[in-house]
């Protein structure tokens, strides 16, 4: 049981629901509130700000993975106009053949990712070939496997932009295991910025969210929900920054 006032961070929808029980007849519980990283999963349905049972508090920090999350307040970047800057990037490097490597998971974040590298390529009078697009399932093993997928293809794209660093690194290490590299056989753009991007080699063109900045903002929300009051906060969008590393060609 937790005491005072405190918030845990839950990335799976056991340990959300373990944070909800209630001790029976006695009205405790492990949690005054919950934020929510990472989630991957489908989202307890039976979770509700309103929810007499549990009046518990709860904020999302990162992207939407799940609708049901739309209803709590969100702190996160602008995963479209992330992608469609890092999509842009690819193309002001000359790259014409890019290709895409979502989760398969019909996460919202991954969709707005997807759709923000289909609205630059749109932009830019460039063509999406359907078998350009595959699915990593979001781990570097799916990364690894979906690059196999493109490597095989008679019209092989010049460039890859992967939905989150991990397909990313897979991606990598699969053309390590076929004698080829990156980027002189394929360039490879990651997102996320997560700590092995920066050492990987070649390191890792990718997108940076501010995850302290929001982390503070979904903090600060919740204890004030915590404390009683209102929040009208819907969702807050903060920059994201393009980090240019060794991982993409100019072929200008």
């Amino acid at each position: 049981m937790a005491t005072g006032r405190d918030a845990v961070r839950r990335t799976g929808t056991t340990s959300v629901q373990r944070a909800l029980c209630s001790s029976a007849g006695t009205g405790l519980r492990q949690a005054d509130g919950i934020i929510v990283l990472g989630h991957a999963g489908r989202f307890p349905s039976t979770v509700s700000r309103s929810s007499p049972e549990h009046n518990l508090p709860i904020v999302v920090c990162g992207e939407v993975t799940d609708p049901q999350l739309l209803k709590y307040p969100r702190f996160q970047i602008d995963g479209h106009a992330a992608a469609m800057e890092l999509t842009e990037h690819l193309i002001r490097c000359g790259h014409k053949k890019i290709a895409f490597m979502r989760g398969e998971i019909p996460l919202l974040k991954m969709n707005a990712r997807e759709t923000g590298y289909r609205t630059a390529m749109q932009a830019a009078g460039l063509e999406v070939d359907p078998a350009w697009l595959v699915d990593g399932y979001l781990t570097v093993e799916g990364g690894q496997r979906a690059v196999a997928d493109l490597l095989a293809l008679k019209d092989r794209p010049s460039a890859l932009i992967c939905a989150n660093d991990e397909m990313a690194l897979g991606a990598m290490g699969e053309l390590t295991h076929r004698g080829l590299s990156a980027p002189e056989d394929l360039s490879i753009a990651g997102f996320d910025n997560t700590r092995y991007s920066r050492i990987w080699n070649p390191a890792l063109t990718t997108i940076a969210q501010p995850a302290e900045e929001m982390g503070e903002r979904a903090m600060h929300c919740l204890l004030r929900m915590i404390e009683g009051h209102e929040i009208t906060t819907e969702v807050e969008y903060f920059a994201h920054q393009l980090i240019i590393r060794k991982s993409v060609k100019n072929l200008e």
